[in-house]
């Protein structure tokens, strides 16, 4: 590699444990990252993999607050943001969005779409009231929606001003191998719209070899080519695989042959750092 660059993680997630003061919703512990992460196991992590900040979002499995993340960011914020949630369910004004917004500190907002009655609140209307209210305050937006690109192709479309970030290409938790052809040609179709971008992230998990993962390596450069690397961030989402963090971040630092050394750059940090308007 060329100069050193300041590599920003786009997903990681702290939380507490699940306990009778701070319970966990009924049914999460199949599917979390484990018992707890707080914020100084997450910077002890990022140390050992070179990584110098990232975004945390709230994680699912232990009730979509933003306290812990906020909080995380508060104490180091040179090495934290968010990109936090909102409540669905009742619509709110963008005034009452940016009210939010500025109370927890948020750069950014990230919704999942992926389970349970959650799956389908892009199509069924409850998510209808955001677009426009995140559009108008340009607040970002990272969802997590896989199977769902032709709901993300008519949000695309009808708010173009809307910053919008489809988090691990869109590809869901199990699917593997040649499973994800299909769902990355799909997210590839969706960077005909200028205001979307993806999010890289986690990729190691959805394949079976091992570093450096050569089975992604066609994949991606098919991804960087349609978004450009602007609009690619990289993540690891590596609370799902500790061990592997190092892995993770050396995968695009050296382990990918056909990123020049601003490709990596930007995918590596400064595309989001300028998405998310964190300087620092």
């Amino acid at each position: 590699m060329g100069m050193s660059m300041r590599i920003t993680d786009a997903q990681l997630h702290v939380w507490r444990p699940d306990t009778s003061e701070h319970p966990w919703p009924a049914g999460t512990h199949t599917f979390s990252h484990g018992p707890s992460m707080s914020a100084e196991d997450l910077v002890t992590l990022m140390d050992g993999a070179g990584v110098d900040r990232a975004v945390l979002v709230p994680p699912s499995w232990a009730g979509d607050s933003n306290d812990d993340c906020a909080d995380a960011a508060r104490r180091y914020p040179e090495r934290f943001a968010v990109a936090g949630r909102v409540p669905l369910h009742a619509p709110l004004t963008a005034t009452q969005l940016a009210e939010l917004r500025d109370r927890w500190g948020l750069m950014a907002l990230r919704f999942t779409f992926a389970r349970g009655a959650a799956a389908g609140w892009m199509t069924d209307g409850t998510a209808d009231w955001l677009w426009g209210a995140a559009e108008e305050i340009d607040i970002p937006v990272f969802i997590y929606a896989p199977g769902l690109a032709d709901q993300v192709d008519v949000v695309a479309s009808a708010h173009p001003r809307l910053r919008l970030t489809l988090d691990h290409l869109m590809l869901a938790t199990d699917w593997r191998d040649h499973e994800l052809t299909e769902p990355i040609a799909q997210t590839i179709a969706l960077a005909r719209h200028p205001n979307v971008s993806v999010k890289a992230s986690a990729l190691h998990t959805f394949v079976t070899d091992g570093y450096p993962f050569r089975s992604l390596h066609s994949r991606l450069r098919e991804v960087v080519d349609a978004y450009g690397p602007e609009r690619v961030f990289w993540g690891s989402d590596i609370t799902r695989d500790t061990a592997r963090y190092p892995e993770a971040v050396r995968m695009f630092t050296e382990g990918i042959d056909f990123l020049d050394e601003r490709s990596r750059r930007l995918i590596l940090g400064e595309a989001i750092s300028t998405h998310l308007g964190w300087s620092g």
